[in-house]
């Protein structure tokens, strides 16, 4: 698993959220994949679109307002943030910010998922990333 270059993509999507671009292009990684078809699943992208070595992401708005307002890596390179059972437990399945409802997506033994999905499976595992 890459989380460098997991963590360049990421950035390079809240960066064409930023500048309002339609679509964004990222290198394709397994970790990246998964990631993207479970925001897709979520309502946060558009769509998605494989070519051997790059992935065509086309970003979502409404009504000219991004899907994501801001995207925040937990997990880093020098950094992994893991979270198991217990800690789901006593932590909301969805946090209300001041920015609207964010979620954060783990990667568990059962493929990458949103925190409140890996609640009701009773799983924890490498928090990635937490979108508003």
């Amino acid at each position: 698993m890459s989380i460098k270059n997991f963590c360049d993509n990421m950035i390079r999507i809240k960066n064409a959220y930023k500048a309002f671009k339609d679509q964004v292009v990222l290198t394709n990684n397994n970790l990246t994949k998964l990631t993207l078809e479970s925001m897709k699943l979520e309502g946060f992208i558009e769509d998605i679109s494989e070519e051997s070595f790059y992935l065509n992401v086309k970003l979502k708005y409404t009504n000219s307002i991004p899907a994501i307002k801001k995207i925040r890596l937990i997990s880093k390179p020098s950094r992994k943030f893991y979270i198991g059972t217990d800690e789901l437990k006593q932590s909301k399945k969805i946090k209300l910010n001041t920015m609207g409802y964010s979620v954060c997506f783990l990667s568990t033994n059962k493929g990458i998922m949103p925190t409140y999905k890996a609640y009701k499976e009773n799983i924890g595992g490498l928090v990635l990333m937490e979108c508003f």
